[in-house]
């Protein structure tokens, strides 16, 4: 019984070495660098031959004094350098309210570590090494970061997108797809005429310019895959020279390149300009409808003001909101104010029409009876007396042959009214009253306000239109002048779509 069972553990621990004995993937020592390539070639020919080689893994070996924590030796007495090469495909996930984006890029970077030639065991150069990319974790690499970045994501399938490439003088080659979220201060002062422009700086966070020097591979900048097309964007790129960054401690090597994102304004110009620009000119047709018309007026003007008011908090819920005036906040407010003049034109029109002319009051003589006083000739004295009146008909003149003392023309001081004795031969006979001006057959006499109220409405209609056409010639070009937003920056392939 003790026999079968001591067969049985040494079978199963057999089976076990031989499991481990087959893997051969795992490097025998802590320093081993197992390459992706086989150094075994296999063996072609027929079946019946039934030659087969075992593949095993090149097992690179690193120097027994090698530190990951050390940076390369210099090279001829200078500081490693550094390159970079960046392959943009793909700018998505824009959030202009947030100030972020997203870029689809493809990053690689080269450099050179003496400690690490001679280990491809291939003296011809232009062969390399595929190493597995975690081993990128043993050896030393550049501690390159991007300025405002936010996150950086690696899309796998079943391993993450990377290379790590070793070559027979100690250069290595890193590449990776990376996702790259950035946060972009975007300026909306000529909006939605604007061009963003996102500068993305590589640095190096440790090693100052006396260990390493950061450069673009072969003097170039990014590069765009293939144009990009975004529905509301044109992307561009463009690479300015390389830079040190001076810091209190030392001085970093770094690159930028600058992603350009220039609004497309066909939206705006169907969405919004046309529409505002038509409703403006709706307005102007009130001034066809007699001003007699009240309500037919008004309601043309009130509705037009209501709809762009409608329009412009609509548009405004879609911009991103700032403290500024933004070019499409002018051009709205501009409408809102031309509609606006047009209900205030109205408005002083019907109050013009409505005022009357304040006729002035001239001294008339009255006449007055008194008490019975006679002349030695026989005849009547009367009391003639200055009395501020219209100049309109008075009621009837009392002149009854009676007795009549005289009036006062003024005041003598005294507080007694002065009298004029006025010989009068035969009794009077009394005024014909002045036919009033709105008799039946007269017609009235406009007055001055009701002429200049239709000056108004002549006038009106033709400087309205011409301060418009005068608004948008100063505002198009300046607009786009001032953004340089059909600038192409010396190259003609920057923007992909005009």
């Amino acid at each position: 019984m003790h026999i079968f069972l001591y067969i049985a553990v040494i079978g199963v621990f057999s089976s076990v070495g031989g499991a481990f004995g087959s893997t051969g993937n795992i490097p025998s020592r802590k320093n081993d660098l197992v390459s992706d390539t086989s150094s075994a070639s296999t063996v072609t020919g027929d079946e019946d031959e039934d030659i087969r080689r075992e593949q095993k893994p090149f097992v690179v070996r690193l120097p027994t004094n090698y530190s990951m924590h050390l940076p390369p030796p210099l090279i001829n007495g200078q500081a490693v350098p550094i390159y970079f090469s960046l392959l943009l495909f793909n700018v998505f996930d824009i959030k202009e309210l947030q100030g972020d984006l997203s870029l689809e890029t493809n990053l690689k970077i080269y450099w050179r570590d003496t400690r690490l030639a001679n280990l491809t065991g291939n003296g011809n150069d232009e062969e390399y090494l595929v190493l597995s990319p975690s081993l990128i974790t043993q050896v030393w690499h550049p501690d390159a970061f991007v300025d405002h970045m936010k996150s950086v994501a690696q899309p796998s399938l079943i391993s993450k997108a990377a290379s790590l490439r070793l070559y027979p003088d100690g250069s290595l080659r890193y590449s990776a797809r990376m996702i790259i979220n950035l946060s972009c201060r975007m300026d909306f002062y000529f909006y939605p005429a604007d061009t963003q422009r996102c500068h993305l700086d590589i640095k190096s966070y440790a090693y100052s310019t006396k260990h390493v020097t950061i450069s673009w591979k072969g003097g170039k900048g990014p590069e765009l895959a293939y144009p990009i097309d975004i529905h509301n964007f044109d992307v561009a790129l463009d690479t300015e020279p390389d830079y040190t960054q001076d810091t209190r401690s030392a001085s970093y090597s770094a690159i930028r390149f600058t992603l350009y994102l220039r609004r497309k304004l066909s939206y705006h110009i169907f969405q919004t300009f046309i529409p505002s620009a038509l409703f403006t000119i709706v307005s102007w047709l009130s001034f066809l409808v007699p001003p007699e018309s009240t309500p037919g007026r008004m309601a043309i003007c009130v509705t037009t003001l209501l709809t762009l008011s409608a329009m412009f908090s609509s548009v405004r819920q879609n911009m991103p909101s700032t403290s500024y005036l933004k070019a499409l906040d002018l051009w709205m407010l501009t409408c809102v104010v031309f509609v606006f003049t047009v209900i205030i034109e109205y408005t002083a029109v019907l109050k013009l029409r409505s005022m009357t002319v304040k006729e002035k009051k001239e001294p008339v003589v009255v006449l007055v009876p008194s008490s019975g006083t006679k002349s030695d000739s026989g005849g009547v004295i009367m009391d003639v007396r200055a009395r501020s009146v219209s100049t309109e008909p008075s009621p009837q003149l009392v002149t009854k042959r009676s007795n009549f003392s005289a009036l006062d023309f003024s005041n003598n001081g005294d507080g007694n009214p002065a009298t004029v004795p006025l010989l009068m031969s035969r009794p009077m006979t009394p005024a014909s009253p002045l036919p009033p001006s709105d008799s039946g057959g007269e017609k009235k006499k406009p007055t001055k306000y009701f002429i200049l109220a239709c000056k108004f409405e002549k006038y009106t209609p033709r400087i309205m239109p011409l301060l418009f056409l005068a608004f948008n010639l100063a505002y198009w070009p300046g607009l786009l002048i001032s953004s340089d937003y059909y600038q192409l920056r010396g190259d003609k392939e920057m923007y992909y779509s005009l």
